[in-house]
């Protein structure tokens, strides 16, 4: 099990590491492979083995991305392995299609030589096996058809733009004022879908430079152009435009429409996809006619992103299609059509078997270029029942576009420190357990090369954020890995070290993760791995024996042994021998925070420990003053050092601590003890402020600072009632408690008067008071 670092009021979290070394265990591919509790979670979700090994290899690498199986086979029992594929191949030849390009020759059905639509072929069984076995493609790139493209407020602007760059949509503006990558935003936010998916999608369907006429605004004059010159094939393309059955006037109305998403566009033949594309275009959206001025036709770019967006909704996200794979591949027995009828099989957006993949792809690369690939995703992953032991790529990996992402490169790490292991070729190391001693450090080194070259290394510990880790250049790394030029080069980083503190993690066992970031840049095609994993470590913290330190004001300190888990009991403060200082309470520190707590505490002991004793000072000066503005009241004036208010507000926090007074009627007070609590108890009268400022005084030849207290308003009747007052400190405590520390209370010291403080003023010959001020100072003293 994985342990979280935890810090509670009364809790003291253990700052342990390790630097012991045992022998190593599995490597990538077995079910021990360093992340085994993912794994059996992955399991009992309904995961086979075969999918649950690469799942938990991402988890390691993403611990925010989380999976769930789509189990197809339970929802409509007939959906076997075998009946999907012959749905996908046999039932319809035109529903699973390759590019009529030589590269995909390999991918084509061996018999079925027909040309379909613009120029594709039948794709054969084994590709659309190996297309639709997602196994094939759970790696870091490709597991984004099986991404949930519903909204999520994660995605930025920035993204957006990187995934459009190098297109005809980069930078370019739509007619109504916004660009590409802000309509997007827009309208994936107000219909809940992903903006990269609307992104994606139409750089798929309309290619990086936009000169379709679905997009040009004259389809209506492309389709003129092929019926009335009777065209067949453009180059290699299949047109088959009819021979009867439209006019020039019938075709050029399409002019000025625009299909960005190839809605509707099916068909054998150029002409005959361009026309339903238009069809669809010029239907439009007619849940938006009146806001758009009568008609819902798409006749901006602006109305074609939107109203194209709405149906991927409606049609397929919003009708379990909500990843790219189930658009292209619709196996959910549950999505249906608004009869209520099947949409499985048929109800596909694409028809190219690659399709999916490809636009996975162009999300990744947005991902990639932003640093957002440890953001969290959720990515739904069909199961089938009766599936194969594997499904090979027919091509056998010669086809760039449809090869596996992480069959294009590789990459081979090994541990140093602290064991020596070197993993197989595209896999990583895990460890046994190393037992480590409570307090020790672990110290992490090893060398690592991938094909692309790597821009650094970094750890984390049991799914806490990734930190650095000291990158560099080994020449002996170098050496034994010269098929890795990018790494081997001298000022390339091909080896990395750390230290690691293991801070604030409870004894018990861990999981320290390495992983690797790769020279990622599509400029230089080395776009199919951003980052991989070197070594899972697994880590048990072991106990050990803790000091716990009391510090003294006179700079001495003691220090005691004790069991890890003791409760320890704070004491009592040792006592000073010093008028009017208290003691406040514990200062509790450990490496990874402190606490204030009062005597009496009980802590947790997980670590070691040291206790300082916080006094704080307060004396309530003699006397009072008169304020004789709008009101009379008596005003107390109490001070405190500098030194140890300082003190107190670091230790408890300047929000935990709050100065003020308690005044009562010396009559109603009469023996009573001067304390809230004694008060309360008879229900005695009394008031309580609290302090709103300081001021800078000068007391016993220190820095202090002081503060008033002023009575309620002093009526005429009350002239001659002596108050009585006392100066506090309220403090609350990290584990809620809290405490109110009062001056003693000395009559003759804090008890006044209006009527004999301004007696006494009228007799200060040192002060000189403005004729108002005596005239009300007259009229309290008669």
């Amino acid at each position: 099990m994985k342990k979280s670092m935890r810090l509670a009021a009364l809790l003291l979290c253990a700052i342990l590491a390790g630097s012991s070394a045992v022998c190593s265990g599995a490597l990538s591919g077995s079910p021990d492979n360093g992340g085994s509790d993912y794994y059996t979670y992955l399991i009992g979700l309904g995961f086979p083995a075969s999918y649950a090994e690469k799942l938990t290899d991402l988890h390691l690498l993403h611990p925010a991305w989380t999976f769930e199986p789509l189990m197809v086979s339970e929802l409509e029992s007939k959906y076997t392995w075998d009946y999907v594929i012959y749905m996908e191949t046999q039932d319809d030849p035109k529903r699973s299609l390759v590019s009529s390009s030589p590269e995909y020759s390999a991918y084509r059905h061996p018999t079925n030589t027909t040309l379909y639509d613009t120029g594709w072929y039948q794709a054969s069984i084994e590709a659309v096996e190996y297309m639709m076995d997602p196994r094939n493609f759970l790696n870091e790139k490709d597991i984004f058809q099986f991404e949930d493209l519903s909204y999520r407020d994660t995605v930025t602007l920035s993204q957006v733009e990187a995934s459009l760059a190098g297109t005809f949509m980069e930078g370019a503006y739509l007619e109504n004022g916004k660009t590409y990558a802000e309509y997007f935003m827009q309208v994936g936010k107000e219909l809940g879908i992903s903006p990269l998916h609307l992104a994606a999608r139409a750089r798929q369907e309309q290619g990086n430079y936009g000169t379709g006429p679905q997009v040009s605004g004259k389809c209506g004059d492309r389709l003129w152009y092929f019926y009335s010159n009777q065209i067949e094939y453009e180059g290699s393309v299949y047109v088959n435009a009819p021979a009867s059955g439209h006019t020039e006037e019938s075709l050029r109305q399409y002019n000025g429409l625009y299909n960005l998403y190839n809605i509707g566009a099916g068909g054998t033949g150029k002409f005959e996809v361009f026309l339903n594309s238009m069809k669809e275009a010029q239907t439009g959206t007619q849940s938006k006619a009146a806001e758009w001025g009568g008609s819902g036709a798409w006749d901006t770019k602006w109305k074609s992103i939107y109203g194209g967006a709405l149906k991927l909704r409606d049609r397929y996200i919003a009708n379990y299609q909500s990843t790219l794979y189930l658009q292209k591949w619709n196996v959910d027995c549950r999505s249906k059509t608004l009869s209520g009828t099947s949409r499985n099989f048929w109800g596909q957006y694409m028809q190219n078997i690659g399709a999916a993949l490809s636009e996975a792809r162009t999300t990744y690369l947005s991902l990639a270029e932003n640093n957002c690939l440890d953001c969290a995703y959720h990515f739904l992953i069909p199961v089938y029942s009766g599936m194969p032991e594997s499904c090979p790529d027919p091509a056998g990996g010669s086809c760039p576009a449809f090869a596996a992402a992480d069959t294009k490169y590789g990459y081979i790490t090994q541990l140093e420190q602290p064991v020596a292991e070197k993993s197989s070729s595209g896999g990583f190391i895990s460890t046994t357990t190393i037992g480590v001693p409570r307090g020790d450090s672990i110290a992490v080194a090893g060398w690592s090369v991938h094909t692309y070259g790597l821009t650094g290394f970094e750890y984390r510990i049991d799914g806490q954020g990734w930190l650095p880790m000291s990158a560099f250049y080994s020449p002996a790394a170098a050496a034994l890995n010269p098929d890795y030029a990018r790494c081997t080069a001298p000022g390339s980083l091909n080896s990395f070290s750390a230290t690691i503190e293991t801070a604030g993690l409870a004894v018990g066992a861990h999981k320290i993760v390495l992983r690797a970031k790769t020279a990622f840049d599509p400029a230089l095609q080395l776009a199919d791995n951003a980052y991989y994993l070197l070594a899972v470590i697994n880590l048990e913290v072991l106990p050990r024996d803790l000091n716990v330190t009391i510090k003294s004001e006179d700079g001495t300190s003691s220090v005691s042994v004790y069991p890890y888990g003791s409760r320890l009991t704070l004491p009592d403060g040792p006592p000073l021998e010093v008028a009017d200082t208290y003691f406040a309470g514990w200062a509790v520190n450990f490496e990874a925070g402190g606490l204030f707590l009062p005597a009496g505490a009980k802590v947790t002991l997980t670590e070691d420990v040291t206790l300082e004793p916080i006094y704080i000072d307060l004396i309530l000066l003699d006397g009072a003053a008169l304020k004789i503005n709008l009101a009379t009241s008596l005003r107390f004036t109490a001070v405190t050092s500098y030194d140890r208010y300082t003190s107190l507000a670091v230790a408890a926090g300047k929000g935990n601590i709050t100065f003020g007074m308690i005044f009562c009627k010396t009559t109603d007070l009469g023996s009573l003890m001067f304390h809230p609590s004694v008060l309360e108890a008879t229900t005695t009268p009394y008031t309580r402020t609290y302090s709103e400022g300081w001021f800078h005084t000068a007391a016993r030849g220190g820095e202090y600072y002081g503060y008033y207290g002023d009575t309620q308003p002093i009526t005429s009747a009350d002239y001659t009632t002596s108050f009585s007052a006392v100066a506090y400190v309220s403090i609350k405590y990290s584990n809620g408690a809290s405490a109110l520390i009062c001056t003693p209370y000395d009559a003759a010291r804090n008890s006044r008067s209006a009527k004999f403080v301004a007696r006494a003023a009228l007799a200060d010959t040192r002060v000189t008071y403005p004729p108002e001020a005596l005239e009300i100072l007259g009229k309290i003293a008669e």
